[in-house]
């Protein structure tokens, strides 16, 4: 559940709800485009969630995978970019294809102290791969050592809580927030690959007034809008 104070309110952007039922109105947040924003993280979650778990639960053989690379001084959008490719190009090899049928996956990024740590947290449906194939692989990809872990998801929610872990919590990016923010703008909180692409749908989800529970809201901009076209539809009857 999200919570805020009125000052967190003030400083983030928000909108007010009018619910129709009860006639009560209310402030709700809105999405600031921060990556690093930890209110917006929290709703991206729950959206988030929400949207896959229903298919997750539905298929058989999940699998989760973890693929790092070696720390880096700095955090650029090409940081990124490079990992992204380099993952696709390891689910084209012939191996992987014939192994994965479909999947997700998240980026996740910290520094603390120690350069930037970037990797993936991938759940896909398939069939199992040796942990020493896989770390051979992705080393080859990257050109260096790196560490990886594969593990068969025994609790689907659990899982997809895990990959989805860090937007529940404030950033551990040692204050480097613009750096943060500025790499990953744009970039997808999860992508899907294979059978998984442009496959799963997000059910569709009223919103409740907190109040009387009802889902008949309304915005205030969409209330003026209405206002608006009712005001010019009178005053083209008197016309």
């Amino acid at each position: 559940m999200i919570k805020l104070n009125n000052k967190s309110l003030y400083e983030h952007p928000s909108m007010w709800l009018h619910c129709l039922s009860c006639g009560l109105d209310y402030q709700v947040p809105g999405n600031c485009g921060r990556r690093s924003c930890f209110i917006c993280r929290q709703i991206q979650f729950k959206r988030l969630f929400r949207k896959y778990i229903v298919f997750l639960m539905s298929r058989p053989e999940l699998r989760m995978i973890t693929l790092t690379q070696p720390n880096k001084g700095e955090l650029y959008r090409e940081t990124i970019t490079d990992l992204r490719h380099n993952f696709s190009k390891l689910l084209k090899r012939k191996f992987y294809v014939e192994k994965i049928s479909g999947g997700l996956y998240v980026i996740e990024t910290t520094n603390k102290g120690q350069g930037w740590h970037v990797h993936i947290h991938s759940i896909y449906e398939g069939k199992y791969i040796s942990i020493r194939r896989l770390v051979n692989d992705w080393s080859l990809i990257n050109n260096v050592h790196c560490v990886c872990d594969i593990r068969t998801v025994d609790n689907t929610q659990s899982a997809l809580s895990y990959i989805l872990k860090d937007l529940v919590k404030t950033p551990q990016i040692g204050g480097h927030i613009e750096d943060y923010d500025f790499a990953f703008r744009g970039v997808r909180f999860i992508s899907c690959f294979g059978s998984w692409y442009n496959k799963i749908k997000p059910e569709p989800v009223k919103s409740k007034c907190k109040f009387c529970g009802s889902d008949s809201l309304m915005s205030w901009f969409e209330i003026r809008k209405e206002l608006t076209i009712m005001e010019k539809s009178d005053r083209g009857t008197f016309t």
